[in-house]
């Protein structure tokens, strides 16, 4: 588990029409909260398939993507470019961004911070902060049912926004069960799984 790479569990990731609605369907509270900004430059860090960023970039936003996995972004390349997707990927350092400050708009990443911990978040917030006047994240929460790393930390609504408390936090909410939710998983109390936050300066 410990040696397995991004770019290992994106292997069956690709530019399938389905496999991409069904992704921006099952965020599609998520990439609300983006779009609500209104933004014209966005930064996706850990960009994963970028699948996100294309999308975004069919709405007119200039879009730029990074991740530190050359293979990745690689593979992310590929998509974009069959997808018809206008982004710009690069190779770059979370901790480090290299851009200048107020860069951007809006910056944004999904399946992410669960992997730090408290003052790293704290530290990568930070950063983001200074290229973006805002931050919308989304991660697995205490409801969802695996660990795919094994680091992932699945804490409580109440429990992220403890550890974003010290920047100020314009939305928070819990969101969606999985793709085939029903009513009758609704009566049946059907947990969501994601925790979804945005936070400002």
């Amino acid at each position: 588990m410990a040696d397995r790479t991004w770019n290992d569990y994106y292997s069956n990731a690709g530019s399938d029409l389905l496999q991409f609605i069904d992704e921006l369907y099952v965020h599609s509270i998520y990439i609300d909260e983006i779009l609500h900004l209104r933004p014209r430059r966005a930064l996706e860090v850990g960009c994963g398939t970028g699948r996100t960023s294309v999308f975004l970039s069919y709405r007119g936003i200039d879009v730029t993507a990074i991740d530190r996995d050359k293979a990745l972004l690689l593979k992310a390349r590929q998509i974009a470019r069959d997808l018809n997707g206008s982004i710009r990927l690069l190779r770059a350092d979370a901790f480090r961004l290299p851009f200048r400050d107020s860069s951007f708009d809006v910056c944004y990443h999904q399946g992410f911070l669960e992997h730090f911990s408290d003052e790293d978040i704290r530290r990568l917030l930070s950063e983001q902060l200074r290229v973006a006047s805002s931050v919308v994240f989304s991660v697995p929460n205490n409801h969802y049912p695996q660990r795919e790393f094994g680091d992932e930390r699945l804490l409580r609504r109440k429990e992220w926004e403890q550890v974003i408390r010290g920047f100020r936090i314009d939305a928070s909410r819990n969101y969606y069960c999985p793709p085939a939710c029903t009513l009758l998983d609704v009566l049946k109390r059907r947990r969501p799984i994601m925790y979804m936050a945005r936070v400002a300066r």
